[in-house]
């Protein structure tokens, strides 16, 4: 009934749909691993530590061997479960080396991050933690060589660094690279999801990469479909997962769309999924481990109409749009002919939103720019989204804690400008105008309370930063991918909050916000929550 609904979108009495969500609830809640409350733990700060923290790091010893997917929701602590699953390895195995190095792979937003949980947690030194970001092989090649003359070194990279062109990981199993070589003690594969391309370089790198424990951490382990899981189990179970389409084929439900192309739907044979991950993931809610989160509230959802300058404008894209997909298969050349001159006498000049890249994918990209405003494409800023963002910063107080996230670079200084010109002291970082040490220093700015407003990418203020001194968070546009958008409503939902935690969606009506982007994340939704258990 539920892949009814997300599919065919029939009108359904509510009390109807709400039968049917509590039913697949109750169902998914029997087939999740039903891990202890506690377990007993040997590593000094084993007190520290939530309980189920403890059963967690348990698991993914004894029942998982130590090949496990921790899959915690964000906020849950899932680096310091993983520093603790190889410290505790250590303890529980008289035969392992504690000399012998480990390695973490993770988005370089979070390299530091995880510097400071070894410190914290471990007790590990500086001298023993290297983060490798030399600029080129032969410098990368001297920091890996160095830190290896530390007994128990952690040695930190990034994902990009497992892609050939770096030169750490070998092209083959018998020409390996510096990072293969190694015999590591343990690998860490966190926000493992970047990962689920089992064909990307990026993934095969990291199934190079062999040790004892290994840990892939992602609170998002399924972002679009359950063949993303492969990836990962491949690396963690090689033996047994040797097939990704016999893997897909079993577990992802699809139909033949245009062209005979796969539009998945759904998954199939769940329990049969989630029974075969019930010994190789671990997955509670944040607010299992952690009772005392306050819950968050429902989401406020905003969709202001565009203004007649912002909405013509937007439909002359929308025209062009539809006009180079007839253009690109060669349809009706006389009507497309007459339609580019209707288009070129209308008062609004089209070179002004023209979408000159023959991808579809790209066009729709800029009419994503356009419902936000046309000052992304280089025209007036005339935004029904933006004037609402002023409305409510005005409505919650100048002065008061919030975190704003957008897409776009250039909707993030945006937003700052306009907040400025309000009078509220408002800051922003994407990649293009911070490093990975700027954007940590303005988070912690933020939570001391320095400035009231920050502004962000959902790419790189979504991971590895807390930003809990706000209770509400805004999303001027949303991720394709449910789980990128949560990730970043998790810098505010987590551990130290104090408020119930809010967030704001902002969507044009009538654009691609709606009639695209919406039910695209409700699909995926419906996925992640299948095999998740109701999580996502």
């Amino acid at each position: 009934l539920l892949k009814l609904v997300h599919t065919v979108e029939p009108e359904l009495p509510p009390g109807l749909l709400a039968r049917a969500r509590a039913a697949r609830q109750e169902q998914a809640t029997e087939l999740v691993t039903q891990l202890p409350d506690d377990a007993e733990l040997a590593v000094p700060w084993a007190s520290r530590l939530a309980g189920k923290q403890r059963a967690g790091v348990d698991f993914m010893l004894v029942t998982a061997g130590g090949k496990a997917l921790l899959a915690d929701d964000m906020g849950g602590g899932k680096t310091v479960q993983a520093i603790t699953t190889v410290e505790e390895y250590l303890l529980r195995e008289p035969e392992a080396d504690p000399n012998q190095p480990r390695l973490v792979v993770a988005p370089a937003s979070v390299l530091d991050h995880w510097r400071r949980e070894l410190k914290k947690w471990a007790g590990v030194p500086d001298e023993r933690i290297t983060i490798i970001d030399g600029k080129t092989p032969a410098k990368r090649e001297a920091q890996l060589a160095e830190a290896l003359e530390q007994p128990g070194a952690w040695v930190l990279v990034n994902w990009e660094k497992l892609q050939k062109r770096v030169k750490l990981v070998g092209e083959s199993s018998k020409k390996k690279g510096p990072l293969d070589k190694v015999k590591w003690l343990a690998v860490i594969g966190d926000e493992s999801h970047r990962a689920k391309n089992h064909d990307s370089q990026t993934a095969r790198g990291l199934h190079k990469l062999r040790a004892p424990i290994q840990s892939a951490a992602s609170g998002t382990p399924v972002l679009n479909n359950p063949g993303e899981l492969y990836s990962i189990l491949h690396w963690l179970r090689p033996e047994q997962y040797t097939s990704f389409w016999a893997f897909y084929h079993s577990y992802t439900e699809t139909y033949k769309g245009y062209q005979g192309r796969d539009v998945i739907i759904g998954v199939k044979n769940a329990d049969g999924l989630r029974f075969e991950l019930a010994d190789k993931m671990v997955r509670r809610t944040k607010r299992e481990i952690h009772p005392d989160i306050p819950e968050p509230l429902e989401p406020i959802f905003y969709e202001p109409p565009m203004s007649k300058k912002q909405a013509d404008i937007y439909a002359e894209a929308e025209k062009d749009f539809w006009l180079k997909i007839a253009q690109a298969h060669d349809i009706n050349k006389d009507l497309k002919l007459e339609m580019v001159e209707k288009l070129e006498d209308e008062a609004l000049s089209i070179e002004t939103v023209k979408m000159m890249i023959p991808n579809a994918a790209a066009r729709t990209m800029r009419l994503r720019q356009v419902a936000t405003s046309p000052a992304l494409l280089g025209g007036e800023d005339v935004s029904s989204k933006l004037d609402e963002a002023e409305q409510i910063v005005l409505s919650n107080g100048i002065d008061q804690p919030f975190v704003w996230f957008a897409w776009f670079k250039d909707t993030v200084d945006l937003l700052v400008a306009r907040f400025r010109e309000l009078g509220a002291d408002a800051r922003g970082f994407h990649g293009g105008n911070s490093t990975r040490e700027d954007r940590a220093a303005m988070a912690a700015a933020f939570q001391a309370g320095e400035f009231p407003i920050i502004c962000a990418t959902i790419k790189t203020g979504g991971t590895g930063i807390d930003l809990y001194r706000a209770a509400d968070c805004g999303f001027i546009e949303e991720d394709w991918v449910p789980g990128e958008n949560q990730q970043a409503f998790d810098r505010i939902d987590r551990k130290g909050q104090g408020f119930h935690p809010q967030r704001h969606i902002l969507r044009a009506p009538d654009t691609v916000d709606v009639g695209k982007i919406a039910p695209k994340l409700a699909t995926k939704q419906l996925i992640v929550e299948t095999i998740t258990g109701g999580m996502g």
